[in-house]
């Protein structure tokens, strides 16, 4: 129930003086001053935008041309100015991690003013979009690319992370803030290992409007963002996971989300393995969403308080053996359809959900748990038992449902 023992192939940062762990404002703003004299299109500069196809980068998204080297530079330096690393339209070969970390400025002590404001680290996220309309971009994982063939080894496509405050500056998700990756593709089918974003983040952190394929790899994504942050908007085709939302390699210790993530709106199909893996902090509320396939899996062995699920407007349909839901933590459910499971949630103790057995199970409202300090409170009192409101349907669910 709890998951696979998995090293995380997490890629180390670069020598690159970009990649300090801080720098001081200084430092910071005569990086900037360089992008920005060196980079060919200073009208979009002015629109805060770095286009990955103008010099000096000259990324081609001719679909053969490698682009390791010129987009890792570029989100780099996009990071550094303020911009947003814009890719237009076209397929970019790529064939190692692409990775951007939240800059982090030399703490200066001020009198009266918190570690927080003095840092200002949420000035320097890093930001990549591609056209929403009109043609998308396509970041490509070229087949056999080194390290993304063993799925017991999984490493990340694109990673976006954060680094704490403090000495010695470690990995902190908590302080990933106003991060994003919107309106893009990413392609990493037939890398046995390869996971295609990596973001968990924080506060303004967001991945939106993100297309994988990710047949014959491990996973679409890893990482929730929580905390006011949140996913929308997100289709994985394929992969042994959709979302794999756990404590993997540095982030063990952490879960695999930041408190209470959201996602919405997202479309999960043909996972061997779970369509959202999640082990993190509190609960994850699923809105709008569609699974066809592998079950949803919310498991914790940590915290009571971490790990629950709710599963709001949406459609599950299973093609396997077993549950539509897997868990050992609670989970409510509402206007929520069920189809090809004789289970609807399979407990790991306790008592399980069962379908209807009609063509669809429509789970009007439910609340449950497996078995352990889960009440389930009902107009203001304490139940041990479940609460289920379950209906047989031979309608498909209403097409404006996920909406």
């Amino acid at each position: 129930m709890f998951g696979p023992r998995l090293t995380y192939a997490f890629p180390p940062l670069s020598d690159d003086p970009q990649d300090k762990a801080f720098r001081s404002q200084a430092e910071a703003a005569a990086t900037a001053a360089r992008i920005l004299d060196a980079y060919e299109d200073k009208r979009l500069a002015g629109y805060g935008i770095l286009d990955v196809t103008k010099a000096p980068y000259n990324a081609k998204g001719d679909g053969k041309t490698d682009n390791t080297k010129a987009l890792q530079k570029a989100m780099k330096d996009a990071r550094d100015a303020r911009l947003v690393t814009w890719l237009p339209a076209g397929t970019y070969v790529v064939s190692d991690t692409l990775q951007c970390v939240q800059n982090v400025i030399d703490p200066k002590p001020l009198a009266g003013v918190a570690a927080e404001a003095r840092l200002r680290a949420n000035d320097f996220p890093c930001v990549i979009h591609g056209p929403g309309v009109s043609g998308r971009a396509t970041i490509k994982l070229k087949i056999g690319s080194a390290g993304f063939g063993d799925p017991n080894q999984p490493k990340p496509l694109l990673v976006i992370w954060a680094r704490s405050w403090s000495a010695p500056y470690p990995l902190a998700p908590s302080v990933s803030f106003n991060q994003a990756a919107i309106s893009i593709n990413l392609d990493i089918r037939g890398n046995a290992g390869a996971i295609g974003i990596d973001l968990q983040g924080a506060q303004g952190a967001v991945v939106e409007d993100v297309s994988i394929e990710a047949t014959g790899a491990f996973a679409g994504m890893r990482g929730l963002q929580g905390s006011g942050g949140s996913t929308t908007s997100l289709t994985v085709r394929g992969g042994q996971y959709g979302v794999y939302a756990a404590g993997i390699g540095p982030y063990r210790t952490m879960t695999g989300s930041q408190p209470s993530p959201l996602l919405t709106l997202a479309i999960l199909q043909d996972q061997t393995v779970s369509a959202i893996e999640y082990s993190g902090r509190g609960p994850l509320t699923v809105v709008g969403t569609s699974v066809r396939g592998a079950p949803i899996v919310s498991r914790n062995n940590v915290k009571p308080y971490n790990g629950g699920l709710s599963v709001i407007d949406s459609v599950i349909e299973s093609t396997g053996v077993g549950a539509a839901i897997r868990s050992d933590r609670p989970v409510y459910l509402n206007r929520t359809y069920i189809k090809g499971a004789a289970t609807i949630v399979s407990y790991s103790s306790g008592t399980d959900l069962k379908a209807t057995g009609a063509a669809w199970s429509v789970v009007e409202e439910y609340a449950g748990a497996s078995s352990g300090p889960f009440p389930v409170w009902l107009d203001g009192k304490k139940k041990t038992t479940a609460f289920a409101k379950v209906t047989a349907s031979s309608d498909s669910p209403p097409p404006d449902l996920l909406a």
